[in-house]
């Protein structure tokens, strides 16, 4: 009796670690889609409206929820302070801080952490194209990372199970 409840126990078990490898995968592809919807907002509302980064980071830090709302409303403060930095080094420090418990490799969170440098600050024509473009790049590698990680999911649970009875066949 206590065997088959120990066999269940580890099947489940890794097969529970592998459900749960497939979370955070999932997890970090919203966060990436989130991502992108902020730029496609933030695009719309320079191109149509003119509107200024700063004034952008007010209203998104009262629309995103954490850790991104957080972080616009901390931007948004810091620009209106004036304290002599820039708005590339302000969102860096904001940015890296938000997106630290994030389950984002380190070359998605630099899609966030590079933002302002493919901008062109002098002209908002200049802002709305560098920002179709970097959208363009995201939206890529959204669709790629999503095509890759729906033929990996079904391979990662058949590993979690049988991972799960080959200890099981090894302990008997």
């Amino acid at each position: 009796m206590l065997q088959i409840i120990g066999i269940i126990l580890l099947i489940s078990g890794t097969t529970g670690l592998a459900w749960s490898y497939c979370k955070e995968q999932k997890e970090r592809l919203e966060y990436l889609k989130t991502i992108r919807q902020i730029y496609e907002y933030l695009q719309k509302e320079i191109d149509y409206a003119k509107a200024s980064l700063p004034e952008l980071c007010g209203r998104l830090g009262q629309r995103q929820p954490p850790p991104f709302g957080q972080a616009f409303a901390a931007i948004y403060e810091e620009l209106n302070e004036n304290n002599g930095c820039t708005f590339n080094e302000i969102w860096e420090k904001h940015m890296q801080d938000a997106m630290k418990a994030l389950p984002l490799r380190k070359h998605e969170k630099a899609f966030v952490i590079d933002f302002p440098l493919r901008l062109d600050f002098r002209n908002g024509k200049g802002q709305a194209e560098g920002m179709d473009q970097y959208i363009d790049e995201v939206s890529q590698y959204i669709k790629n990372l999503d095509e890759e990680l729906r033929s990996k999911y079904r391979v990662i649970m058949c590993m979690g199970v049988m991972s799960g009875i080959m200890a099981v066949i090894l302990l008997i």
